[in-house]
């Protein structure tokens, strides 16, 4: 005990952590020899196992979409060799997400192929244990891949590897004797000529870090901390591949010998962090400043954990060279992994700038945004994600939360579904499309949805919040009583509980006409805590109103519209305070602001005539009756024979012995008297004179 209080790891937690992580290891490749072998539907259940079991496992989630991919019946054919190598360029652009999305392709397309496997795992995972399995089975000879692989597979392992830096000291080093190809005496020279430049080059690979950070079930908690990715002898690796494609990886000015390039990098690769910085500082002592200079002092730095000191150099090298849209991506990077949100914003802004700029760095553009409070800033970028990648899961479901905050439901819905078939569809998902149908009114949907969402996870407090809310809009107010007490006895800060169940006892308290429901419902409203305040308002001014303190009413309802709240609802309810304080202008005033934002509410038109036909404006109270009317679907003459037209139940009070069949008939008279050919009114009279009408409720 007193070990765990120190922080201390309790005897046996290192053992379970490393049998954990074997057991993910073992799911994660039983799911993907399933995949290899054909069977999509199996492996496709696997990796949701794996990730039920493991959510933060990012292979088993980029290798479901692979499944997805595979199985698509829409799925167009894909070119596996032009696909390669456009995913290596995007990569080496600093295009990463890109370049995975690509690769993944290619994997859908052959599934089997070990060698694009391997490509995919070593450029998402980010399990040092794991990334050391899969680069030993790259780089080992026994495997006998790198024989029988196309060259592109090749080049974008090597662009892959370039990302990586060795910590393992040379005991740990890998052999690997390069791939025996079949050529002539030409093809050998040109092989010796680019083994001694591969040797070279690959000293002075820069290092560079995965734009891809563990996906959380909440895309919100995304960001992460930047870290280098440790595989033992990749260095000698990567020399010996390059040998294959022979290409250039590290652009130098020619005033600076390659000598000290080079060194400098070789120990920032093997892991010599410090001594990599004091290379550089020597450098730029005797040679002055060069980008690349400082973008390798600058990474060095960040690896050996001086953020401060790294995002200086690596501002440095963007003010040599302002235009470089890559670096001041890399900036923000940083920036977001150390959750500088604000700074991270500007300097991806910055790098969008010029056109530059990754798809992934948009998403995280929009959840920085979100983090700063700026959500509809946020949309836009995501809506570039989307389009130019449509399997981003996480950018959709982040999408579809946003428009949920905003109202905006069929649009969420829309797109929680379109997230679906690409992210986890955990307990987040199911709470966030459950809001979507509920505020939709499609409550049969909703309920289903909850049902199935509490059998999932019963321990989850939204599932019954959103049941509860389902009763409640149906008027069922025990059953909604119930379940929102179920669900704030396992989170009493659920906040869509504590407004449901302000609400559900503000219903029980006007019914029953007892002060005691009310103070319970005020009670509940006052004391809640992590809520939407613009609807605790609305709530609570609600309940002063049904216990007729009208100008505390007024002042909260007002207050609601400042914070949020929903402006309809505000004003109906202001309109309601209005009337009953004699002030039927004002409550004009507010119906006219509820029909602005619903114009087909019939009910809202209804209201508006009937206070029109009390302060005697029957111009108006006509206009508003044949607009009511019309909403109904009268468009032609009922008939005395026909039976009554049900018109719906009006906001505001009605005045004493109201006849709604007199007041449409003095609207139309009164002003046929004054204008004997006003279309309004002659439609009016024509659809009513011979209609009886009566009000619902």
């Amino acid at each position: 005990m007193d070990e765990l209080n120190q922080g201390a790891p309790a005897p046996g937690a290192e053992s379970n952590e490393q049998s954990s992580s074997t057991a993910e290891a073992n799911a994660l490749h039983g799911a993907i020899e399933l995949l290899a072998q054909g069977y999509l539907e199996q492996s496709t259940a696997a990796f949701r196992a794996v990730l039920e079991s493991y959510p933060n496992c990012v292979e088993a989630r980029e290798f479901l979409e692979v499944a997805y991919k595979a199985s698509s019946e829409d799925r167009a054919p894909v070119d596996v060799v032009k696909a390669l190598k456009t995913g290596s360029e995007a990569f080496s652009e600093g295009r990463q997400r890109e370049a995975i999305e690509v690769w993944k392709q290619c994997l859908a397309e052959e599934p089997a192929n070990r060698l694009l496997q391997k490509l995919v795992l070593l450029s998402t995972t980010w399990s040092k244990e794991r990334r050391n399995a899969y680069a030993h089975e790259v780089l080992s000879r026994q495997a006998g891949l790198m024989n029988e692989a196309r060259a592109e597979e090749v080049e974008a392992l090597v662009k892959v590897a370039e990302t990586v830096h060795p910590e393992s000291g040379p005991e740990d080093t890998i052999a690997l004797e390069p791939p025996v190809p079949s050529t002539g005496p030409a093809e050998e020279a040109r092989q010796e000529t680019g083994a001694k430049k591969a040797a070279v080059e690959s000293a002075t690979a820069p290092i560079a870090t995965s734009s891809r950070g563990d996906v959380t079930r909440r895309p919100l908690g995304r960001a992460h901390r930047r870290s280098a990715w440790p595989i033992a002898g990749l260095a000698i690796g990567i020399a010996l591949l390059s040998v294959v494609i022979g290409y250039g990886v590290f652009p130098r000015d020619g005033s600076i010998p390659s000598g000290r390039l080079e060194s400098a990098a070789q120990l920032a690769s093997s892991g010599q962090h410090l001594q990599a910085v004091s290379a550089y500082d020597a450098i730029l002592e005797q040679f002055g400043d060069h980008v690349e200079v400082y973008l390798g002092r600058g990474r060095a730095r960040l690896a050996a954990a001086d953020t401060e000191a790294g995002l200086a150099d690596l501002e440095m090298a963007l003010r040599i060279d302002p235009g470089n849209s890559a670096i001041a991506e890399e900036i923000a990077d940083v920036l977001y992994s150390e959750g500088n949100f604000v700074p991270a914003i500007e300097y991806y802004e910055k790098a969008f700038s010029g056109g530059g700029g990754s798809v992934e760095a948009r998403y995280r553009t929009a959840v920085s945004l979100v983090q700063v409070g700026r959500g509809d800033d946020a949309l836009e970028p995501l809506a570039f994600v989307v389009e130019r990648d449509p399997a981003h899961g996480e950018a959709r479901f982040l999408l579809g939360q946003l428009l949920n905050e905003r109202g905006r439901y069929p649009e969420a819905e829309r797109a929680l579904r379109e997230a679906q078939p690409h992210v986890e569809a955990g307990s987040d998902f199911l709470a966030e499309l459950g809001v979507a149908l509920l505020e939709q009114g499609r409550l049969d949907e909703a309920e289903e949805g909850a049902r199935s969402f509490i059998q999932s996870y019963p321990s989850d407090p939204r599932a019954r919040a959103i049941l509860g809310e389902v009763y409640l809009v149906r008027e069922q107010y025990e059953p909604a009583r119930d379940q929102l007490i179920q669900a704030l006895r396992i989170d009493p800060r659920e906040p869509r509980a504590q407004i449901a169940l302000g609400r559900t006892w503000l219903a029980i308290g006007k019914i029953r006409q007892d002060a005691q429901d009310l103070a319970k419902a005020r009670q509940i409203l006052e004391s809640a805590k992590g809520v939407h305040e613009g609807k605790r308002l609305l709530a609570l001014g609600q309940v002063a109103m049904a216990e007729g303190d009208l100008k505390a009413a007024e002042s909260l309802l007002l207050q609601s519209i400042e914070r949020g709240g929903s402006p309809l609802a505000a004003h109906l309810s202001l309109a309601e305070v209005r009337t009953r304080s004699q002030d039927l202008a004002g409550a004009a005033e507010h119906l006219q602001r509820a029909s602005a934002v619903d114009p087909q509410d019939a009910s809202i038109s209804l209201s508006l005539a009937i206070v029109y036909i009390q302060l005697r404006e029957t111009s108006r109270a006509a206009e508003q009756f044949l607009k009511t009317i019309h909403a109904i679907g009268l468009l032609s003459p009922a008939g005395a024979d026909s039976g009554p037209v049900v018109l719906p139940e009006p906001y505001v009070p009605l005045p004493r012995r109201f006849d709604v069949n007199r007041a449409i008939r003095d609207a139309y008279g009164d002003v046929l008297k004054r204008t004997a050919d006003d279309p309004t009114a002659s439609e009016l009279k024509t659809l009513a004179e011979l209609t009886s009408f009566v009000l619902a409720g």
